[in-house]
């Protein structure tokens, strides 16, 4: 009974819709990247430590990022708190396309400290949103099902990112991730004005 009421919830929530709809397709860009990391790691001519440094320089370039994105999004009218998030997904998408010129772990480096910092500029913007949209009396279950969409999406990430590298190598990884990123980007700018 209380899943038909968060899906029903949803279902006649258009912004909410939205939200979940392009966030799960950045969610897939991202996750495509977990399973094939550390193999690309290994092929740019490095090894676990490097793969641990260079994940970890993303992950702390991301969490600047959203500390400064949150405060700049404050300080922005409501209604264009959604170019945080185009822009950010597009961004996302770029980032993905650097990974392709990365030949050594110096240039890694400086592609993940790059795409941490561009990866949480729509983090704040996403949740600012999704809050704003939220049916006071199921928040719980409105939460849940983001939560939930999180993990398939990721899931669906990894998988694809483990087949798109078996066919086509990491280059097929990085134009997919790119491709996903940009779509999510396009469907969200081209949502009415008052959607979101």
């Amino acid at each position: 009974m209380a899943y038909r009421h968060q899906v029903k919830s949803i279902r006649d929530n258009r912004a909410l819709q939205s939200l979940l709809l392009g966030n799960s397709l950045i969610l897939i860009s991202l996750g495509m990247l977990v399973p094939v990391y550390a193999l690309f790691v290994q092929k740019v001519g490095g090894n676990a430590l490097s793969a641990g440094f260079t994940a970890g320089a993303l992950a702390f370039a991301s969490a600047f990022s959203a500390l400064v994105a949150g405060k700049f999004i404050d300080r922005f009218k409501p209604q264009n708190t959604k170019y945080f998030l185009v822009f950010g997904w597009m961004f996302i998408g770029f980032s993905a396309l650097l990974y392709l010129g990365v030949k050594n772990i110096t240039a890694l480096f400086a592609v993940q400290i790059f795409a941490g910092f561009v990866k949480t500029i729509s983090a704040p913007a996403f949740d600012t949103l999704y809050a704003r949209h939220l049916d006071k009396s199921s928040t719980g279950q409105e939460y849940g099902l983001w939560e939930a969409s999180f993990f398939i999406t990721a899931g669906v990430g990894s998988v694809l990112g483990g087949i798109l590298v078996t066919l086509y190598g990491f280059n097929g990884v990085f134009i997919g991730m790119a491709a996903l990123a940009f779509l999510a980007a396009l469907y969200i700018s081209s949502l009415p004005r008052n959607t979101l």
